[in-house]
């Protein structure tokens, strides 16, 4: 079989892209170092693509390598979609039911809380369940019936088919890294992010926005070439990696890199609207008290948390409430009428 048609292969390649070291992605995969250049090497000759510099002792990589990445992440993640469907089709098809009830939950991968996640499975270990999380696309997923819990940010107002409860505000920090720095410089002023590139999720996503505020001030994010539309995961690489500023990457996926120094919010006057974190479910599960249990550890978890908290670290970076204020109040009303 040609390395092309190897799975494995390309979980090489992307082990290669993180750690930017074949010994490395060898030591990640599990594999011997010779293994991992007998794969390199076979691939190089049968496709007729260098990947590895061996001008240099160790080699390092040619640009075909950062190339060969999003075909590489694709074919993987096809990989594991086509596990999960022929799992899924072979539960359902087994003759013997099984004596415990699965229930599946989107929570966004931009804000996933570990101690959520900890409240949900000790909840589930002493009531007979198995939980099935998901990432993005919750709320339409809830809607399409493939969730049974959906945690989302961008929730329509007027949703009857959806029982939504409140959890908290939440919004993004306009993030830099040290490496970005090297390169590009910070910017200063707001206009000059029209220089450099910034790593922000595509217009499909629910709470898309190129908008920026400081009082009566708004910007727009320039559309233009040095705009990259990412997924959340790609968001956060190009950001630690220098290569882009980040408006989508939650605290909670960076918070090591944040408290080390190493990735920092710019231009603190300037926010993009927030948004209200729902647990919702569907409708017809208003009565299922297993999933409204679940929602109810989901809500008063994020509420309590500060660890991934937007408003806890925005006071952190020394950001004055008076920009949110609005946001603040209706978050207040929120609550209240949750609470009555």
């Amino acid at each position: 079989m040609k390395k092309i048609e190897s799975v494995e292969f390309w979980k090489l390649i992307l082990a290669c892209c993180r750690t930017r070291s074949l010994t490395r992605a060898a030591i990640e995969m599990d594999i011997g170092l010779p293994a991992a250049s007998k794969a390199i090497s076979a691939f190089e000759r049968e496709e007729g693509l260098r990947i590895l510099d061996r001008r240099s002792r160790p080699a390092g990589f040619t640009e075909n390598l950062d190339r060969l990445y999003p075909e590489a992440k694709r074919i993987v993640a096809a990989w594991g979609a086509a596990g999960k469907s022929i799992e899924s089709i072979r539960e359902e098809n087994a003759i013997l039911r099984k004596p415990f009830r699965t229930v599946r939950i989107s929570i966004p991968v931009n804000a996933r809380n570990p101690e959520v996640y900890s409240g949900l499975l000790g909840y589930a270990r002493g009531n007979n369940l198995r939980l099935s999380f998901s990432g993005e696309s919750g709320i339409a997923r809830l809607r399409r019936r493939e969730v049974e819990i959906a945690q989302g940010g961008a929730v329509p107002e007027k949703s009857p088919d959806l029982i939504k409860e409140f959890a908290r505000l939440n919004g993004f920090f306009l993030f830099a890294s040290k490496e970005f720095e090297r390169r590009y410089g910070i910017p200063k002023e707001i206009s000059d992010l029209e220089r450099v590139p910034i790593a922000i999720r595509t217009p499909r996503n629910p709470s898309f926005s190129r908008k920026f505020e400081n009082g009566k001030d708004v910007y727009f994010l320039p559309d233009g070439p040095n705009l990259v539309y990412a997924d959340a995961d790609s968001c956060r690489m190009l950001l630690l990696r220098g290569e882009a500023l980040s408006v989508d990457v939650g605290i909670g996926s960076v918070l090591p890199e944040v408290r080390s120094g190493d990735v920092f919010p710019i231009l603190p006057d300037w926010f993009r609207r927030p948004n209200f974190t729902h647990v919702c479910c569907h409708a017809a599960s208003a009565s299922d008290e297993t999933i409204r249990t679940l929602m109810r550890i989901m809500r008063e978890t994020l509420r309590a948390s500060e660890s991934d908290s937007w408003l806890h670290w925005r006071r952190e970076f020394g950001m004055p409430d008076s920009q949110i204020v609005a946001y603040l109040r209706k978050s207040d009303e929120l609550l209240s009428k949750l609470e009555t």
